[in-house]
This record gives structure tokens, C-alpha cells and sequence, in this order.
């Protein structure tokens, strides 16, 4: 299992990470084993991974081979650092993983978001009818007369301050159920005391509880998330003990913060965005007013320090009326209370709801939308796709398959490395890295005319590579070698087509490499195919897939790529100079004679073995090469049979 460098202690290491059932660090140490001593072998076997973490999948012989061309270059005393950090940093990558699921777990799996809508609409309807009531009593006022009239200047004002309102008490929600899941439930609620506290006191008892009144025909969540606030902060407060039913009664509330805060986008994107009803007065007089008491019980975020907060372009400036953003006038006045300068203008508040947002969400913050303006400008998740070549921390096989990956296109492992990151990092600073994920590939008419087609019975979709960036996709998701130099000049020249079949989900599920028959009017069979990891594909997609190849007519003759001989053995002709052994002795020569199988060599010390009066066992290789380093200088021929 771990090569002729085992030893005692080893063993016995692995054997109590059998009995401990620590198979990721058995099946890593396994593939090290020709890279790394026995004493850092035990290291390896030492190592202790999370509960449930699958950290390592796939073939050991696959994974062996990826960390030899990896680490081969890497000086002996480098690589167990290197090896350890690796799994440390997998090991980080998957506890985020798992906290993100844990978070997202903590809300509710129906989508109440349109609920919700329609419950703030009707709200907001029952308010501007109760004030044109004042105006025009009666059961039913004229329609001209409610034509021409106009909201007066308080309605624009109660809608924008509940903007805010909502969006703070939104905010402690969200910080609340994340607190919550990382610490438990009686501890997140008291580390969110205080911000609960200031949430609740922003709406009067009254508003609270006509936004909780229930409303025939819509959804029982209130109109607005003070209201749930409130109602945790009450259930606080009380003498009862905090048992299963006090639980049942704080979750749900938590459980709505994500469609509330989806629910307050909303809103701002329709207020301050799209409506143009609200009087420019009306609206810069709100932008200016202050948010010293919220601040004072809050206070700011760390991960959005209002010295660094340069408002939201267009919309700060433009329609609020902001001359400059908060940072700049922080820092034209050193020494001066950040809570002094803030204003509601500068819709830092609103940031910080969307940083709430993506803490649930498993982020530290919010991050620049992928076009920088406009609602809801700060993107909450923004789980990009990983760039082609990027280094993998998904599981150790994925991250060594990639590091090899670079590695066989032309990176140039640092030797100085004591990280994994800093070690692939220099994989990727490589200057041959960009050249080899550029230019297309010569995709035959026939599989160009097929691409993005179903493939029957099989559920699956193929899709051809066009460009060695594709191919960096694929490997770096499969955990394969289908970037490598070789198969992408192939692709290149067009003597093969390299495919991956998706899945309904746009999954990619099998990749598989096409190449012409010979003669190429024969059509196309497949090379090879394999699932992740190297996996063997299902049985019955791999008959159907090649069946479907099979079909595929052959490409026409101006296309074909020119059909390449099979290469012959070169045979000398001439004398041959002796080689001697490394005491000076001549080994001499043995006869050369034509096989009846002209592609099977068959190698021996004939010399050594006459001369020691022994017959030593042949070995039978398909091509010639020389034989092992001290056991013989080269002797060799070709065997009858």
C-alpha cells in the first residue's frame, strides 16, 4: 500500500487509521507514499478529518500519479509542509460549505416572498385610503375629484421613513439567525440583545401591531418585520422558561429574514428607483435627515467602515441630492463622529442589510454587482464561477488533479513554496499557462454539426470543445488529465475530438475523446471515456454513447485528417559499439532475431546471465526502451516467440 519505504512505525500507523475508520488520510497517504519518507507518511496517516468530510475521492493510482508530477520538482523537505496545507485548506473550504448549508437550512424552504408583497400593498393601501377618507368622506367620493387629488406630503415621508425602519429591523433579524446557527440559540440571542433592542424601538407599539393584524385571504406574515421583532424581544423579556415551545416560537420569526430583506429591496427599487411621484423636496429632505440614535445603539459594521463607504453611484448623488459621498466628507473632517456625518442619503443602512444578507449566505460581505449600478447594486451571493485553471479546494483530489493540470500545460512548480496557495500561485504565474489555454480547435463538420445535440437513451447532452479553456473547465471539475498538452494538440491539429455529456441539470458527467478510423471514410469510434475521477461511466451510457458515435458519418475527404502509420520499431543496421558495465568489463551483445509479433520486444541480460551461468526471467514490453538503471547497461533483443 505504501511502497518499499514502509516501514514498522508506518504500518502501525495505518493501522490505527483503519481501526479509527480516518480512510481519507489512509487513501492520501497511500498516493504520497512515492513522494513522501516514512516518517512523513505518519504525519499524513496522523491527520484527523472533520466528521462526514469526504476530503479525498478517486483512484489512489490516479491521485499517486497527479502528486508525483506535482511534487517531483518540489525539494524532499517541502512537500509534507505542502501536503498538510493542502489538506488544511480543503479542510476550511468544506466547514464553509457546511456553515453556508447550515445557514440556509435556518430559512424557510417555501418562498414568501410575493406573500409578502401582496401583504405590504394591501398595507399600503389601507393607508392611503384612510387618508383620502379624511379628505373626501362619504361611501363613495367622486372619481374625478380622486383623480385630482394628491397624497399629501406625510404619506411620501411615512413610506420612506418605513423603508428604513424595515430595513434595520430586517437587519437584526438576519444577524440574529446567523448568530443563532453558529452559537445556539440562547447565546445568539444574547449576543444580538442590544441590536434587537434598537430594532424594536424604532416602531410604535400601534404600527407593530396593525402590521401583525391578520388580513383575509393573504399570508399570515406580517406587513413588516419590526413586527417579529418585536415579538422575539417580548418572548425575551417574559418569565417563561425557554424550552422547546420558546424554540418553536423564535425560529419561524428567524426563518422569514431572507424573503423580508428580498421583500425591502424590493420596495427601495420602487420607491427610489423606478417611481418618479415622490416630490424631489419631499425626497432630499429625508436623504438628509440623521441616524444618530441607531448608530449609537448599533454602531457600524466591520466589514463596511463608513470611512470607506462611497454611497451608491447615481442614486446617492443624482437623486438624493448627496454632494459628496460619505467617505469624503469623513475625511475632510479628521477626528470628527462618523455618526455626525452620516445622513440617511448616504444609504450605508441599506449596505449594511445586504452585508446581513450575505452573511447568511456563508460571505463576509456583500460584494459589487457584476455591473455596478443599480438595484440591488451589492450583490449578496455572489458565488461566480471558479475561472479555468484556478486552483480547486472542493477535496484534495481535485485540488492535486488541477495542480497537475497546470503542471502538464508548461507551470513551473516553485520550489520555495511553503503554502499550497502560495504554491499554486506560482503554477499560475507561469508564463506558458495563458498560451496554453488559447486557439481553437478544428472541430470536424460532422461532430460541429452534432454539438449540443441529445444523446438517445441516455438523458445526456454532448457538447465538443472548441478551445483548450474548455478543456480546463472539464479537468478541473472531473478531476482528469483531459487538458494536458498531448490531447489538446491533438484537438488542435483535428485528430481528435474531445466531448463531455451534461446532464439535465448541466452537470457535466463523462468526458470522451473521438478519433477518426482508419481509413477515416470508416467513421469515428470512441478512445476512451471516463467519469469523474477516472472513474468507469455507466455501463449503459457507455454502450448508447458508442452506438450514437458509431452512426456519426465520417468526415468529408478535403476534412480528414491525414491517416498516421503505426510506428514501426527503428532496427539498427549497423555495427554496434559495445557498452560496458560501470566495473569496466565488456557485457557484450545478444542476437537480434524478427519476432513473428513485430510490436512485442522481449528483454534480457543475455551477456549477464552467460556469464553468471543463470537464466534470468525476460520481460515483455510493447515498445523498446532501455533496461532499469543498475541492473544492466543495455542489453537486448528481439525474442522469437
Amino acid at each position: 500500500m505504501f511502497g518499499p519505504a514502509a516501514t514498522k512505525p508506518v504500518g502501525a500507523a495505518a493501522t490505527r487509521a483503519i481501526s479509527e475508520g480516518r480512510w481519507a488520510a489512509v487513501q492520501l497517504a497511500s498516493a504520497a507514499s512515492d513522494v513522501l519518507g516514512p516518517e512523513q507518511l505518519e504525519r499524513v496517516l496522523a491527520l484527523r478529518p472533520a466528521e462526514g468530510a469526504d476530503l479525498v475521492q478517486g483512484p489512489a493510482s490516479v491521485r499517486g500519479q497527479h502528486l508525483r508530477r506535482v511534487l517531483d520538482p518540489v525539494p524532499g523537505s517541502r512537500r509534507l509542509e505542502l501536503v498538510l496545507d493542502l489538506w488544511s485548506e480543503v479542510e476550511k473550504h468544506r466547514a464553509g460549505l457546511a456553515r453556508r448549508e447550515r445557514l440556509l437550512a435556518t430559512q424557510s424552504r417555501r418562498n414568501r416572498v410575493e406573500d409578502l408583497l401582496k401583504r405590504r400593498r394591501h398595507a399600503d393601501d389601507e393607508l392611503i385610503l384612510s387618508l383620502l377618507r379624511v379628505v373626501m368622506p362619504g361611501p363613495e367620493p367622486p372619481l374625478a375629484d380622486v383623480a385630482r387629488w394628491t397624497p399629501p406630503r406625510t404619506y411620501w415621508h411615512g413610506r420612506l421613513l418605513g423603508l428604513v425602519q424595515d430595513a434595520q429591523a430586517t437587519t437584526a433579524l438576519l444577524r440574529t439567525a446567523v448568530a443563532v446557527t453558529d452559537h445556539g440559540l440562547d447565546e445568539g440571542l444574547a449576543r444580538c440583545d442590544k441590536l434587537l433592542r434598537a430594532a424594536d424601538g424604532l416602531l410604535p407599539a400601534w404600527v407593530a401591531s396593525a402590521a401583525a393584524r391578520k388580513v383575509p385571504g393573504l399570508t399570515g406574515l406580517p406587513a413588516r418585520p419590526g413586527a417579529y421583532v418585536r415579538d422575539i424581544r417580548r418572548r425575551m423579556s417574559d418569565d417563561k422558561p425557554r424550552d422547546h415551545r420558546f424554540t418553536a416560537f423564535v425560529r419561524p420569526r428567524l426563518a422569514c429574514a431572507r424573503d423580508f430583506a428580498t421583500v425591502v429591496v424590493r420596495t427601495a427599487e420602487e420607491l427610489l428607483y423606478e417611481v418618479d411621484d415622490i416630490p424631489g423636496a419631499m425626497l432630499r429632505g429625508w436623504a438628509s435627515a440623521d441616524l444618530r440614535s441607531w448608530r449609537a445603539d448599533v454602531g457600524y459594521s466591520s466589514v463596511r467602515p463608513p470611512a470607506e463607504w462611497g454611497g451608491i453611484p447615481l442614486l446617492t448623488v443624482e437623486v438624493l441630492g448627496q454632494g459628496e459621498p460619505l467617505s469624503q466628507r469623513l475625511a475632510a473632517a479628521p477626528g470628527a463622529n462618523a455618526a455626525d456625518v452620516e445622513v440617511v442619503g448616504d444609504l450605508l443602512w441599506y449596505a449594511d442589510m445586504l452585508d446581513a444578507l450575505a452573511a447568511l449566505h456563508g460571505h463576509s460581505a456583500a460584494a459589487l454587482g457584476p455591473l455596478g449600478f443599480g438595484f440591488p447594486w451589492l450583490d449578496h451571493d455572489p458565488l461566480l464561477p471558479p475561472e479555468p485553471l484556478s486552483p480547486r479546494r472542493d477535496s484534495v483530489t481535485l485540488a492535486v488533479s488541477s495542480a497537475a493540470q497546470l503542471v502538464a500545460i508548461g507551470g513551473v512548480p516553485p520550489g520555495r513554496a511553503r503554502a499550497w496557495r502560495e504554491f499554486t500561485d506560482g503554477l499560475l504565474a507561469s508564463a506558458l499557462i495563458t498560451e496554453a489555454i488559447t486557439g481553437e480547435f478544428q472541430v470536424p463538420a460532422p461532430f460541429a454539426a452534432v454539438d449540443q445535440t441529445a444523446i438517445a437513451g441516455t438523458g445526456l447532452r454532448l457538447r465538443v470543445a472548441r478551445t483548450a479553456r474548455t478543456l480546463a473547465e472539464w479537468s478541473d471539475y472531473m478531476g482528469n488529465c483531459i487538458a494536458g498538452q498531448n490531447y489538446a494538440d491533438k484537438a488542435r491539429a483535428g485528430r481528435s475530438i474531445l466531448t463531455g455529456l451534461y446532464d439535465k441539470d448541466g452537470l457535466l458527467v463523462v468526458n470522451a475523446e473521438v478519433v477518426p478510423r482508419r481509413p477515416a471514410a470508416r467513421g469515428w469510434r470512441v478512445n476512451e471515456i471516463q467519469a469523474r475521477f477516472n472513474h468507469a461511466p455507466d455501463h449503459d451510457v457507455e454502450r448508447r454513447f458508442r452506438e450514437w458515435v458509431d452512426a456519426v458519418p465520417a468526415a468529408p475527404a478535403a476534412e480528414s485528417a491525414p491517416d498516421l502509420p503505426d510506428a514501426a520499431p527503428r532496427v539498427r543496421t549497423g555495427p554496434r559499439r559495445p557498452v560496458r558495465h560501470q566495473d569496466g568489463r565488456c557485457a557484450g551483445w545478444s542476437s537480434c532475431r524478427r519476432s513473428p509479433t513485430p510490436t512485442r520486444w522481449t528483454w534480457w541480460p543475455a551477456a549477464c546471465a552467460r556469464r553468471s551461468g543463470t537464466s534470468l526471467p525476460t520481460t515483455t514490453r510493447s515498445s523498446p526502451a532501455p533496461w532499469p538503471a543498475g541492473r544492466v547497461s543495455r542489453c537486448c533483443a528481439r525474442s522469437p516467440s
